[in-house]
């Protein structure tokens, strides 16, 4: 379903990278062969494209913290890794680190195992923050 609508709304992304990744990757009719890998250059390449939203990104992310869905909360967790690993010193002075680092910690006690492993995951992209 995801898949799908991003197919469908690629072209309105206003960044040639996203939609040439998404041509790639995604099939309206089929699912994503390495979703983790796509997330991953989805998240950086939406990052350097818009690099003033990075942490409005970031923290609409830390919404789905909070989903009642497991593989939401671990989605959003990975996603909020891979937005935020890769950036500049500069870059990574933008994000409201202690409320997005404080959700990713609330998920490290998470009932659901695969949303801890995602979180723990998603955390060891961020080594280069202090």
């Amino acid at each position: 379903m995801c898949a799908r609508c991003l197919v469908l709304v690629s072209s309105l992304l206003n960044s040639n990278r996203l939609t040439m990744l998404i041509d790639r990757d995604l099939k309206i009719d089929e699912q994503c062969h390495n979703y983790g890998q796509f997330l991953k250059e989805f998240s950086v390449i939406l990052a350097f494209s818009f690099p003033d939203r990075i942490n409005y990104y970031a923290l609409n992310c830390n919404n789905y913290f909070k989903s009642a869905s497991s593989r939401i909360r671990s989605n959003a967790a990975h996603m909020t890794g891979y937005l935020l690993g890769e950036l500049t010193p500069e870059l990574r002075s933008t994000v409201s680190k202690e409320l997005i680092f404080a959700g990713l910690m609330l998920l490290l006690k998470d009932h659901d195992i695969d949303v801890r492993l995602s979180t723990a995951r998603a955390i060891s992209c961020l080594h280069r923050y202090t």
